[in-house]
């Protein structure tokens, strides 16, 4: 009865949506228009200049246009308090129209979402119609303290049973991945009708929304059909754009990289490289095409090898920034290149820093840990060059880091382990600093900054045993600025002590860094040859007892499964009854997951056949039709599975790839997260899993 009746709602809803499903097309246009800046090469502030002039005057001339002021709330760049002002006002003025109480509970998400929900509920009150106000809500409920999974497939659902076949993809991905099946049907059904009619073809983009929502609801052994249905829309498009914009362009590869045709998407690519020379996307191509062509030499290859591909990298990277100036990528590029690069004259590898330093500190758009400055600072201390600049770009990182915390508006809906994310990456930031400082404060006989650095260094708590072991490496480099080379080398000793085992190529090389300090200052101390190796033999025999292998106690226990792989086949947690498991969480769009993948195949290779191991592996993408098409071209023969919900449903946030172990019993013992591009990766993970096996891991 009740499923009769929301099918019937549907077919009215269908004849005649509320109006404020879709903006008016000047409204679409102007949108359209805004987008599009993020493709105009330039420099960041006059993009966000114009952008804003756009949108201000679209909320002007439209103040009750939703999707205006949705896209002015989330990118003109004004602050919150502003907004809140303005449109509380305007709540104030007008208490019960329900758009006016609509635009301040959107103000309100995230300062004050309680408030916000309270807000949205009365809007409807007033206006049961107003589509957006469930959208609202929808996503509230979709994530974090105030998560219910409930309430959010409750109100998508309502949403589109309002707006059937609205063209906007962020309520289609919330229906995507939270509405009900049954809606998600008529959804799809509903806006492959509409599209298939359409003749703006500036709105022809929402198919790559319609194309991951089909991808969802259907089952994977009908994806071969899909596919073909995929094929036929980048038809359609092509039939109806004559000269497609670069968004267009976009469209149309997403089409044919998830109907499988890779030719056809490498034929896109070669047709925005000559319709759009100058853009970021084609800098992306260009540089995605080079890395495929020149593959970065292995760890375990020779350093002149190593060499070579810098010394080719750095070459072009020069042509490309000349090519792309508004492009950070490229540049970034030229300047790790120039890392590797320890024979480049002292001016090149400043020049090389200078260029990504001082086009990001004007065009914010790219961050990296530790902050370029201080990598710019650690390349110059390396090298024994311009010690006088360190200062300004080890003190920069950290104002780069508080500025950009400063700046992020902080979110009650948040988890509280995410403000933690950013109090560590300030708290690195200012180790790191304090420690450079004293590097060239040794290099220029500034020993009375020691006090200051010193001061400095006491305010940082840290927080787990890998910030104690970079405290310790600080406090070792400003001991000894201060002349205490005894206390110094007490200190590194300590922060080795405290490093874990070195689980990858940039942990060892870490490693080594500090086991050559340390032997420094034992020389230096008046230390003998044959003590120091009586000294090393007891430390590598400390070491290798509490070696870390990458694995920890897992962050949540893995709760049984039924999900589908590739070919449609379920896979449920208990076939694995008596067997290890290691299983994989990955995406395709993730450079470490791909990085990782040829070592898990090899693994695989070596015990696909045992009746004691078993390896499965999870797959979080968004676009569901884009792994097939990975898995193919990579050869990959692993068990895939879809997992997206599932993932989602254990985290709020979460990085990969991550691999879990499971012992025989089904308990979830160990986790691994990242991927360090260990050469030894198979050894250590298939000696995790034996280990474990064998009862000799606690």
């Amino acid at each position: 009865m009740t499923r009769a009746f929301f099918v019937v709602l549907w077919t009215c809803s269908l004849v005649g949506a509320s109006p404020y499903c879709d903006a008016p097309p000047e409204v679409q246009s102007e949108l359209l228009r805004a987008g599009a800046l993020w493709d105009r090469p330039g420099p960041r502030k006059a993009f966000v200049d114009d952008r804003n002039a756009i949108l201000e005057g679209l909320v002007k001339k439209f103040p009750n246009d939703i999707q205006a002021f949705r896209r002015y709330l989330i990118d003109s760049e004004i602050g919150k308090s502003a907004l809140i002002e303005r449109y509380k006002a305007r709540r104030d003025a007008s208490p019960s129209d329900p758009l006016a109480i609509y635009f301040y509970a959107q103000t309100l998400v995230g300062r004050d979402t309680p408030q916000a929900i309270r807000l949205f509920e009365r809007s409807l009150e007033e206006d049961p119609e107003l589509a957006w106000a469930h959208n609202a809500l929808a996503n509230i409920y979709s994530y974090g303290k105030f998560q219910d999974k409930a309430k959010t497939r409750k109100h998508i659902d309502t949403f589109f049973s309002i707006c059937p076949s609205v063209f906007d993809a962020g309520p289609l991905r919330t229906l995507g991945s939270d509405g009900s099946p049954e809606t998600q049907r008529l959804v799809a059904k509903a806006l492959q009708e509409r599209l298939a009619a359409e003749t703006n073809t500036d709105r022809l983009n929402v198919y790559r929304a319609l194309w991951d929502l089909e991808f969802r609801i259907a089952p994977p052994n009908e994806h071969s059909e899909l596919r073909k249905q995929i094929a036929a829309d980048v038809k359609h498009i092509r039939e109806l754009v004559s000269k497609p914009t670069l968004d267009q362009l976009r469209t149309l590869r997403e089409g044919l990289k998830q109907a499988n045709d890779a030719a056809g998407a490498i034929a896109v690519d070669d047709e925005i490289l000559r319709a759009a020379p100058a853009s970021s996307e084609a800098a992306r191509i260009t540089l995605d095409r080079w890395n495929k062509e020149h593959p970065n030499p292995k760890s375990e290859e020779s350093e002149e090898k190593k060499r070579e591909h810098a010394a080719l990298q750095y070459s072009v990277s020069g042509r490309w920034i000349e090519q792309w100036p508004w492009d950070p990528g490229v540049r970034a590029v030229r300047f790790q290149s120039a890392k590797m690069l320890k024979d480049l004259p002292a001016a090149e590898m400043k020049k090389a820093a200078d260029q990504l330093v001082d086009f990001l500190r004007e065009n914010a758009v790219m961050w990296a840990n530790p902050p370029f400055p201080q990598q710019a600072a650690e390349e110059f201390l390396k090298r024994g060059i311009y010690f006088d600049e360190v200062v300004a770009l080890a003190e920069a990182g950290v104002e780069e880091v508080r500025k950009r915390e400063s700046e992020r508006e902080k979110s009650d809906r948040d988890p509280a382990e995410f403000a933690k994310f950013g109090e560590r990456a300030l708290r690195s930031a200012e180790l790191t600093a304090i420690e450079q400082l004293a590097q060239a404060s040794m290099k220029l006989n500034r020993r009375g900054e020691a006090a200051a650095l010193q001061s400095r260094l006491n305010k940082i708590t840290p927080d787990d045993a890998q910030e104690k072991a970079a405290k310790m490496r600080v406090a070792s480099r400003v001991t000894e600025l201060s002349g205490r080379k005894a206390d110094a080398f007490a200190y590194l000793e300590k922060s080795i002590e405290l490093t874990p085992g070195a689980t990858n190529d940039f942990l060892k090389e870490r490693e080594k860094e500090l086991r050559a300090d340390a032997r420094r200052l034992w020389n230096e101390l008046g230390g003998s040859e044959e003590t120091w190796k009586l000294r090393s033999e007891v430390k590598a025999q400390v070491q290798e007892a509490k070696a870390d292998t990458g694995w920890k106690a897992p962050e949540k226990v893995v709760p049984s499964f039924d999900l589908a792989d590739l070919d449609g086949k379920r896979w449920k947690t208990d076939q694995f009854a008596g067997k290890t498991v290691l299983i994989n969480v990955w995406a395709s769009w993730c450079g470490p997951c791909v990085a990782e993948h040829p070592h898990l195949q090899k693994l695989y290779e070596r015990v696909k056949d045992r009746e004691d191991i078993a390896i499965v592996t999870l797959n979080v993408d968004d676009q569901i039709g884009l792994v097939q098409p990975y898995i193919e071209k990579n050869k990959y023969t692993f068990p895939v599975l879809f997992a997206d919900k599932y993932i989602h449903s254990l985290f709020d946030g979460f990085s990969i790839p991550r691999n879990w172990v499971l012992d025989s019993k089904g308990t979830h013992r160990f986790e691994q997260i990242g991927f360090g591009e260990a050469s030894d990766w198979e050894r250590r993970t298939l000696d995790m899993i034996e280990r474990l096996k064998g009862g000799q891991v606690r």
